[in-house]
């Protein structure tokens, strides 16, 4: 049984890092099943419903690895222009060790499956409205004001996203660096503990 988990876990995997380097439209079964090194016979079992089954595993498996990430920027810093300047350079040197082909996979299923299939526009917009939730709520509990951290978190998330594709196709993670300075100059300089001091 623990065997058939693992299997189920690597084409999961897979799938989410081939999204990330080819979009949805360049990943194919075979090739997923040649990557994770899996039986033929065991993409069916473990997904009858097929590649649209496996794409939203894959997208729900990537929205709790970028969930993870944020936490990781956001636990670690109080003041919020310094934890989403954390954020912006954690996807800057990915993108540069990557050598600029890893994307967003949530993007690429977002762009290129919700014209086709409403169960993949669905997991889409249910991962990226996680992320969007977890980064206002930080921004809210930190001192910025409940009228502005949506907003916030809102273009933060937009220019992110728009950022890694600006970055991909320049080759570089100059425009992660400057989502990072935009919000540092949008953010306060320091968490609410130390405002409150004063």
């Amino acid at each position: 049984m623990a065997q058939r988990g693992e299997t189920r876990r690597r084409i999961v995997e897979t799938t989410a890092a081939l999204l990330q380097r080819q979009g949805l439209n360049g990943t194919g079964l075979v090739q997923v099943l040649e990557e994770s090194g899996a039986p033929r016979g065991s993409l069916y079992f473990h997904f009858p419903g097929g590649k649209e089954e496996l794409t939203i595993e894959a997208v729900g498996y990537s929205r709790e690895v970028v969930l993870g990430w944020l936490r990781k920027s956001l636990d670690a810093h109080p003041v919020p222009a310094d934890a989403l300047a954390d954020i912006a350079e954690r996807y800057a040197r990915r993108l540069e060790r990557s050598d600029f082909r890893e994307g967003c996979p949530i993007a690429a299923v977002a762009l290129e499956g919700t014209p086709v299939s409403e169960r993949l526009r669905q997991a889409s917009e249910s991962a990226l409205a996680a992320w969007e939730t977890l980064l206002t709520e930080y921004l809210e509990s930190h001192g910025v004001g409940a009228g502005r951290a949506r907003p916030l978190a809102t273009g933060f998330l937009c220019s992110l996203e728009g950022a890694l594709m600006l970055g991909r196709a320049r080759r570089s993670a100059d425009p992660m660096r400057a989502v990072a300075a935009q919000f540092r100059a949008l953010l306060p300089a320091e968490g609410p503990e130390s405002a409150a001091r004063r």
